[in-house]
């Protein structure tokens, strides 16, 4: 997931390329994600030696596709000059066009959780505690939510870094995220974040007379 200027985001898409149909025409194939369907995409095509990104295509909607995979050519609807982009660079100014030319749309379009005093939806990585809006980035977010949906429960360091992506020094870079956390929520709720050393953090639940 990308995300632009805090407003919009978009899944990204990096295509394939597969064998040209017999007329040379080339295609590729694009793995689609279900959860993100709802989101515009940028769509990448590589070159054939899968060395560089050539081609970048906005799409503001890819429309009702249940497969999760799909091939596509260069006459697909989505390749279109329209959605094209010159480079990178425009990405920007075309997000700010689409933003502009749709109508404004709430930040979180999925199903809230509230748990305790807690608010938050699976798509957006802002959550609310206690009525403040707090900006968290998707790793730290995926971390949070996990705690509170077991609020009073040790979650294992284990299961923790599975909120990031895969790497070596998995249990520094836990230790960080979870002091990147800790900053975000500040002094009023970073005490929320319990350590248990070597076990792993717990979500203390605030009491029911503070949550209302």
């Amino acid at each position: 997931i990308l995300e632009i200027d805090n407003r919009m985001q978009m899944a990204v898409y990096i295509c394939r390329p597969l064998k040209p149909y017999a007329s040379g025409e080339p295609r590729w194939k694009i793995g689609l994600r279900p959860k993100h369907r709802h989101l515009p995409a940028l769509i990448c095509l590589p070159n054939t030696e899968l060395s560089r990104l050539t081609n970048f295509y906005l799409v503001r909607d890819l429309g009702n596709v249940n497969a999760k995979y799909k091939v596509i050519s260069s006459d697909h609807p989505w390749l279109t000059k329209d959605n094209q982009l010159d480079s990178l660079v425009d990405l920007c100014r075309k997000s700010v066009q689409m933003m502009e030319n749709r109508p404004p749309a709430p930040l979180r379009t999925r199903g809230f959780s509230v748990l305790g005093d807690v608010l938050f939806t699976e798509d957006d990585s802002t959550v609310i505690v206690d009525g403040c809006e707090i900006p968290l980035n998707h790793t730290t977010a995926a971390m949070f939510k996990l705690l509170v949906q077991n609020a009073g429960t040790i979650v294992p360091r284990s299961l923790l870094t599975c909120c990031r992506f895969g790497g070596q020094n998995n249990e520094l870079c836990l230790n960080i995220q979870i002091g990147e956390l800790r900053k975000a929520l500040g002094p009023q709720f970073r005490g929320r974040i319990v350590t248990f050393k070597h076990k792993g953090y717990m979500y203390q639940r605030v009491p029911a007379s503070k949550a209302v």
